[in-house]
């Protein structure tokens, strides 16, 4: 494996991205665009919310990831036809059959018209990729379909399939995304957090949580002339008295109020530091309000990637279970089969056979620790 990361900490950190995306998501279900939780008030993932989820259920963030991470799971590079066909087919089915739940103002209009939902829709004989980017382009000029945060929920996926290669990850990242807006600047907003994602995964583990968090290295992903406006972005959300935008459904300003959240969590923990900053930090999101899932799961991924799975409280991943029918390990288990496979040349079968062997390796040495 071409790295020098050992093997149970890139399996902890590949499964927390995802795992941390899903917690983060079923957390904040139940306070999406309610009133904000008093300080005092303790969270819980009791389900409810938009879409009627049950107690410990991801909602659409998950579910959208969970949609690319089979097709990477299988080897699909994102950067390729088939790929980007398979994963558009994906999102088709995954719409149809849960149609009209808690999809949002994005995403919900950009898939119907793209499954033949309306008028003048593409010619359904047509690759799925390709009528998804027509739908993109159809709904680019009306500002009440810009793109929510939802979006970047794909990019933990993105970060795992392309660790040993940024270029690589960026060209998937900016593919896929150009599959579902036609915003450029959204577009390098994916760009930019799958290679915040992804040097996290892969930061020496010898430092402290937050120094993994490459803020300003990750703007290396974008050309010159797209990195300001991410850099200013970052740097706004990581003050110390930073205030998170209220009105934060749209991909911008979820990425600043999650950002905010690590932030914050940076302070607290430094004052205390014997709390969870993973679970400080999901809290946080949670308790600004507004698009309550979206912005705690972006900031789970990040958290996920940067902590490990093992910093994720065991009680959230008892609980933890959604779409299409898997629980916590089911779901850690597409993040790390899709980051063996960005190092295993003998594709899928050669991957899970370095999977199960590489478990039951740590299996072993958490043995011999007790």
């Amino acid at each position: 494996m071409p790295l020098d990361l050992p093997p149970a900490v890139l399996l902890d950190r590949a499964g927390g991205a995802l795992l941390g995306l899903a917690c983060g998501d079923a957390l904040g279900v139940p306070y999406e665009l309610a009133p904000r939780p008093a300080v005092d008030q303790p969270l819980s993932m009791s389900g409810g919310g938009l879409g009627n989820y049950q107690p410990g259920e991801w909602s659409d963030e998950t579910q959208l990831a969970v949609c690319l991470a089979e097709v990477t799971a299988a080897g699909g590079d994102l950067r390729q036809d088939a790929g980007l066909n398979a994963f558009a087919s994906r999102l088709f089915a995954w719409y149809r059959t849960r149609k009209g739940r808690d999809l949002g103002l994005f995403m919900s209009p950009l898939l119907a018209w793209a499954c033949g939902d309306g008028r003048d829709t593409p010619d359904p004989t047509l690759p799925a990729s390709q009528r998804l980017a027509m739908s993109a382009a159809h709904l680019g000029p009306m500002r009440r379909h810009s793109p929510g945060g939802e979006v970047l929920a794909l990019a933990p996926v993105l970060a795992l399939a392309y660790l040993g290669d940024e270029g690589a990850a960026a060209d998937a990242a900016a593919e896929v995304g150009t599959l579902l807006t036609a915003d450029p600047d959204s577009v390098s907003g994916l760009v930019y957090f799958t290679a915040l994602i992804r040097r996290a995964v892969l930061a020496d583990p010898s430092e402290p949580w937050f120094s993994r968090l490459d803020f300003s290295g990750a703007l290396e992903a974008l050309p010159v002339e797209n990195r300001m406006v991410w850099q200013g972005l970052a740097s706004d959300a990581l003050a110390r008295y930073f205030q998170p935008p209220r009105d934060n459904s749209a991909l911008p300003a979820a990425l600043s109020a999650a950002l905010g959240a690590v932030g914050a969590t940076r302070w607290e923990t430094q004052s205390d530091p014997l709390l969870n900053p993973f679970k400080v930090a999901l809290e946080a999101a949670v308790r600004n309000g507004g698009d309550t899932d979206t912005v705690a799961a972006l900031t789970g991924a990040l958290m996920g990637a940067a902590c490990g799975q093992a910093q994720i409280p065991a009680a959230w991943l008892r609980e933890v279970h959604g779409w299409p029918g898997l629980d916590s390990e089911g779901l850690a288990d597409l993040g790390r089969a899709t980051a063996l496979i960005a190092f295993t040349e003998g594709g899928p079968a050669q991957a899970l056979r370095a999977l199960e062997t590489l478990e039951a390796l740590a299996q072993v040495q958490q043995l011999t620790a007790d």
